[in-house]
């Protein structure tokens, strides 16, 4: 990345760390070039050319099937409209396997450059590197869904109430 930043991009207290436990954690991504709305919307084009990128509309629930969502719930406009209007889109997106693009994988790999060797104390072998960028317009939601892989939530923009079980 081009911007200087002192310490880790993603804080967390070590000790604490239990990859079967949800903790907090803190971070420096707030305002990175890659994370504007008009980077993401590039990228949801070249993605959305790849079938890596997942929409439903905002009348999805929490008990709406996540599976079918996208097909059941869909979003009114493609992935590119969708990210430059997402305030007025209704809309839930999930721009999925980001590292697919060179410019992406480049930010997963110093994101999880960083955290690795600290989170590899307690868990080590970490083996898939994937990142997924969510952006949602206000009052859309995730559908239940259980994650198969260990995840670091990072609200980058917005509020957003997170339930995990």
């Amino acid at each position: 990345m081009n911007e200087t930043h002192a310490g880790p991009r993603i804080s967390f207290d070590e000790d604490a760390f239990d990859p079967m436990k949800v903790m907090p954690v803190t971070h420096q991504l707030m305002g990175h070039p890659l994370l504007k709305l008009d980077k993401l919307a590039s990228l949801g084009r070249r993605l959305a050319a790849k079938n890596s990128v997942r929409a439903h509309n905002d009348e999805a629930k929490p008990d709406t099937s996540f599976h079918y969502a996208p097909d059941t719930h869909k979003a009114q406009w493609p992935p590119e409209m969708t990210l430059e209007r997402i305030a007025e889109a209704k809309a839930w997106m999930s721009l999925l396997n980001i590292q697919q693009d060179p410019e992406y994988r480049t930010l997963v790999d110093e994101i999880l450059d960083d955290v690795r060797p600290r989170v590899e104390k307690k868990d080590p072998g970490m083996s898939y590197r994937a990142g997924w960028i969510f952006i949602t317009s206000p009052g859309a939601v995730t559908p239940f869904h259980c994650d198969h892989e260990h995840n670091f939530i990072l609200q980058v923009a917005g509020k957003k109430t997170l339930r995990v079980w």
